[in-house]
C-alpha cells in the first residue's frame, strides 16, 4: 500500500468550501429549486436543507491503469425547514477517468465527476421535495 500526492498541489479552498460552491451552482435552474441560498446558516431559514458529506473525493490509480480514476461520492439528506424532519436520502456518486496523468487533467476529471454526482443529488432532492408537497 502506498500513498502518493502531487507536490505543492491543493485546492484554493478547503473541500467543504469547494463543494459548497459547486452545490449552489448545481441546485438551481429550470428543473432544480426555485431559490438556492448560501450554505452559511446566518439566521436564514428555508423550506429545505441539504446535509452533505463528501464520502470520496479522490483520484486513484487502479491496478494496471496508466491513468488515474477520480471517485466522487456524496452522502446527502434532505431535511425540511420547520418543523425539521428528514425527507430522505439523496446520495450521488460518479467516476471519471482523467484524460492524462497531469494535475490539470485530474482536476478537470474531479470537477466533471463532482458535477455528475451533484446532478444525481439534485435529481433525488427535487423528487423528495416534490413528494413532500413543497418546492
Amino acid at each position: 500500500n502506498e500513498l502518493d500526492y502531487y507536490a505543492a498541489s491543493r485546492f484554493g479552498e478547503p473541500l467543504p468550501k469547494v463543494l459548497s460552491a459547486l452545490v449552489l451552482q448545481s441546485m438551481g435552474g429550470a428543473d432544480g429549486f426555485a431559490t438556492t441560498v448560501s450554505t452559511d446558516r446566518a439566521g436564514l431559514s428555508g423550506d429545505f436543507e441539504l446535509l452533505l458529506t463528501a464520502r470520496r473525493f479522490e483520484a486513484e490509480y487502479l491496478t494496471g491503469a496508466a491513468l488515474p480514476s477520480v471517485q466522487v461520492a456524496i452522502d446527502c439528506l434532505l431535511v425540511t425547514g420547520a418543523p425539521r424532519r428528514v425527507l430522505g436520502r439523496c446520495d450521488g456518486a460518479a467516476t471519471e477517468a482523467a484524460a492524462a496523468d497531469r494535475m490539470g487533467e485530474i482536476v478537470l476529471a474531479m470537477e466533471r465527476a463532482a458535477q455528475r454526482a451533484l446532478a444525481e443529488v439534485r435529481s433525488k432532492a427535487v423528487a423528495l421535495a416534490r413528494s413532500s408537497g413543497k418546492k
